[in-house]
């Protein structure tokens, strides 16, 4: 059987900057890399507020999405590879909100990648002086065959 390899980058849907954090978890046969892009608004988040957080952190949303993707079947037996790239919403109250498909890859793999967010739970909110506000993200997906 041909192993699926599926790595993840996480951004904030913000102008980039050079202030960028980047973790990389391992995880058996999946590598993730995930990321906020740093910027003014995050700046501010890291003087007076705090960025959305996953239950479980970084390492915690590597686990969720590792237990929630696969490479549907269809796309192993055509040998497709690429990216999928997803933006969402964390709003006031740590819903995810806004799921949408930024740039598809195909249908199958589009739609795996979309249930596993309609499936994400809730976060706790970025607070920023003490406030509750939205935050916009985007996610890129990559299936490689190995």
């Amino acid at each position: 059987m041909i192993k699926a390899c599926t790595l993840f980058f996480v951004a904030a849907f913000f102008t980039a900057s050079p202030k960028a954090q980047v973790k990389t978890i391992e995880a058996g046969d999946f590598k993730f890399q995930i990321s906020t892009v740093d910027t003014a608004l995050n700046t501010a988040f890291y003087s007076s507020g705090q960025m959305p957080e996953f239950p479980g952190g970084i390492t915690g949303l590597g686990l969720f999405a590792k237990s929630e993707l696969y490479y549907p079947e269809s796309a192993i037996k055509d040998h497709i590879e690429g990216n999928v790239i997803l933006r969402y919403k964390i709003d006031s109250e740590g819903k995810v909100t806004n799921k949408a498909i930024f740039k598809g890859l195909r249908n199958d793999l589009d739609i795996v990648c979309l249930t596993m967010l309609d499936k994400m739970p809730d976060w706790k909110p970025a607070r920023l002086s003490h406030i509750a506000v939205e935050t916009n993200f985007k996610w890129t997906i990559t299936f490689v065959l190995r």
